[in-house]
């Protein structure tokens, strides 16, 4: 057997055994199964197992063998040890998690990259339970998506976040499906994870940015758009839809222009291809001005405007941003400023002729003499009281009982000779110059040649509101009694001409002077919606 089957290698070792054991009668090959190489009769070797067994028959010894060619099992399992091998040096260079879990969820297998992530030994890892390394805040969701696959054999996917060695969070995104075994019966779970935690840190800081942008956008009193290289809307902020009544799912895939910018005020169609603001996209360049939109509830209202090109990293234009604003109360302010500086340009021309007037009747035909100042002076007074009381109403109307008490002021101080008394109401500034300026005249007038030059003279001054069909009329009188006897004047001065035609002028009515024996009587009849303010 020894130059039949042994190979010249083993046949010193085989010689040396048989002796050993007739010797001592112990080998430690004997009643054992070991595998060993064969000489085949072409002179090649092959695998084989052997046992043998010593038999002794008639005081002699013989070995009993018993071979088995095995070379077919030992190619599989060579096979299978490279393929092993191979798959081991492809799971360690993957990228990916790739792992194993017997039907307990203990890991009988994991690739190297499980060191770089969880910081620890591949070996350390083999036996740990899924459980052991996800984050319990985790674990019940991560449970119910393996127990959802299991019920119904198919693969889960799921992310969740786990442990590392250090104690480090991390997030991972796992994929795998349950194996099972021939009867059925749960074998386990393979699968592969992939490292998300720079993605899920870059989106929870994305998600942050987006956050704080929101809230600057959202709180921001500026109306701002998005758009895309379509001129579609694709955002727009609460101020925005504040502005415009339309919500962002309402503008969403439609161009802005047709939305809130389509029609004219006159009620023409106002074509895209005519705005200003869109032409910032084609024409790659800022525009800016002011424009009208169209309300939700289709009122007009005006807008100051900036829309600036969006770039990408190669300098292409992908959209526009636009920053709109409200200037409403803007034009409204600029209307009424425009208005008040008519007005007052109006006033002062006004004011101006009135003291011309004043001075051209108060010195006609005169030398300037003190009465004259005195007279001129006092109307100059007058008519700034007017001006005060106006200034103090902002130039939009005036009481008449304040303005009547404030004319006869200067002549009505240490005296109870007056009688004043009126339904009050708002009365127009220009009519309240003229009113005033009346006043004056009859006062000074009675003071002069009047009422007023004697201690028992009085003065009643009242009006009221007369009813007459559809109309409502001012009945205003001056009435003077217990003054010397009046005679008609033989001309009339500058308070005459002023009463009878200045005053029923601006009233667009009526004044009658009655020059009484026992006192002046002057009767205004005037409409009142003419002097309402």
């Amino acid at each position: 057997m020894t130059d039949l089957i042994v190979p010249p290698r083993y046949r010193t070792a085989h010689i040396e055994g048989v002796q050993r054991y007739l010797e001592t009668g112990t080998g430690p090959v004997l009643g054992r199964r070991i595998e060993i190489a064969a000489l085949h009769k072409a002179g090649h070797e092959c695998s084989v197992e052997l046992s043998i067994s010593p038999v002794t028959m008639d005081g002699e010894t013989y070995f009993l063998g018993f071979l088995r060619d095995i070379t077919e099992r030992k190619q599989s399992e060579q096979s299978l040890r490279e393929s092993e091998a191979h798959f081991q040096i492809i799971a360690d260079s993957s990228p990916a998690l790739m792992w194993q879990a017997n039907e307990s969820g203990e890991l009988v297998f994991v690739n190297k990259r499980h060191e770089d992530v969880f910081g620890c030994e591949v070996e350390t890892l083999h036996s740990f339970g899924w459980r052991r390394v996800v984050h319990p805040d985790d674990v019940d969701a991560f449970h119910s998506e393996l127990m959802r696959a299991l019920a119904a054999r198919e693969s889960f996917k799921a992310e969740a976040r786990f442990i590392s060695a250090s104690g480090a969070l991390l997030w991972l995104h796992c994929e795998g499906k349950p194996r099972f075994q021939e009867d059925g019966a749960l074998a386990g779970y393979v699968g592969v994870s992939f490292d998300v935690t720079e993605e899920k840190s870059a989106l929870g800081a994305l998600a942050e940015t987006q956050r704080r942008l929101n809230a600057v956008l959202n709180n921001a009193s500026v109306a701002i758009f998005l758009m895309d290289a379509n001129q579609h809307c694709v955002y727009m902020n609460a101020a925005a839809e504040r502005l415009t009544g339309f919500s962002l799912h309402e503008t969403q895939g439609r161009p802005l222009h047709d939305v809130i910018h389509h029609t004219r005020p006159d009620g023409s169609h106002f074509p895209l291809h005519e705005c200003a603001i869109d032409r910032a996209f084609p024409q790659n360049n800022n525009q800016q001005g002011e424009e009208v939109f169209v309300h939700k509830d289709g009122r007009f209202y005006p807008v100051a405007f900036t829309a600036s090109p969006v770039r990408d990293e190669g300098s292409k234009t992908v959209g526009t941003i636009i920053e709109v604003q409200d200037i409403s109360e803007r034009k409204r302010a600029e209307e009424h400023q425009r208005l008040l500086v008519d007005e007052l340009n109006h006033r002062v021309k006004n004011t101006l002729a009135i003291i011309q007037s004043i001075a051209q009747q108060t010195f006609k035909g005169e030398v300037a003499t003190a009465e004259a100042r005195a007279a001129f002076e006092g109307r100059l007074a007058a008519l700034a009281g007017a001006h005060n009381l106006l200034t103090e109403q902002r130039w939009e109307s005036v009481s008449i009982v304040a303005l009547v008490k404030d004319a006869l002021k200067p002549f009505r101080a240490g005296t109870g000779r007056w009688a004043i008394d009126g339904t009050d109401f708002q009365i127009a500034p220009k009519t309240a110059v003229t009113l005033t300026l009346a006043m004056n005249e009859l006062a000074t007038n009675a003071a002069k040649y009047g009422a007023l030059t004697s201690p028992e003279g009085r003065v009643e001054v009242s009006w009221k509101i007369q009813p007459i069909g559809a109309e409502q009329r001012l009945r205003l009188y001056w009435i003077e009694r217990g003054g010397p006897k009046v005679t008609p004047p033989s001309r009339h001065g500058f308070g005459t001409r002023m009463l009878q035609r200045a005053l029923a002028s601006e009233l667009g009515g009526k004044v009658r002077l009655d020059f009484r024996a026992e006192g002046l009587i002057c009767d205004v009849d005037a409409p009142l919606p003419g002097l309402i303010a």
